[in-house]
């Protein structure tokens, strides 16, 4: 018997139950900081304070119906990038995250089957 790890996207009354993304995702730790040059030559940076945690979650062979599940959550729940929701991992781990593209790009690979890739903006680096 093979356990089916799934991942859940949710925002009060609304949630979508996918199955666990592709092992591998990248996880990234991103610095806000600027770099410049003053008009005498001498280059300099500064820390803008914000460190943000992203995440890249690829799907593969969603069903049509997990599809539009998905595509409905981030239309009407997440709208897009402006609300943020919960995303419980695999192992249970809730984050509070936000999608970092406003379009979500399905890629056709057979009839009814669909991939997607996910860019989001966690609370907390995941393990």
């Amino acid at each position: 018997m093979t356990l089916m790890l799934t991942v859940t996207f949710e925002k009060g009354e609304d949630s979508v139950t996918l199955p666990a993304p592709e092992p591998g995702g990248r996880l990234r730790e991103v610095r806000h900081q600027g770099l410049g040059l003053t008009a005498g030559g001498v280059r300099y940076a500064y820390d803008k304070g914000v460190v943000r945690h992203e995440a890249d979650l690829e799907f593969r062979s969603l069903t049509a119906a997990q599809k539009e599940a998905l595509d409905g959550f981030f239309g009407s729940a997440a709208e897009g990038v402006c609300e943020t929701f919960t995303y419980t991992d695999s192992g249970e781990t809730e984050y509070t995250v936000r999608l970092l593209d406003g379009t979500l790009e399905f890629v056709k690979v057979a009839p009814s089957v669909w991939d997607v890739r996910l860019r989001l903006e966690l609370s907390a680096m995941g393990e």
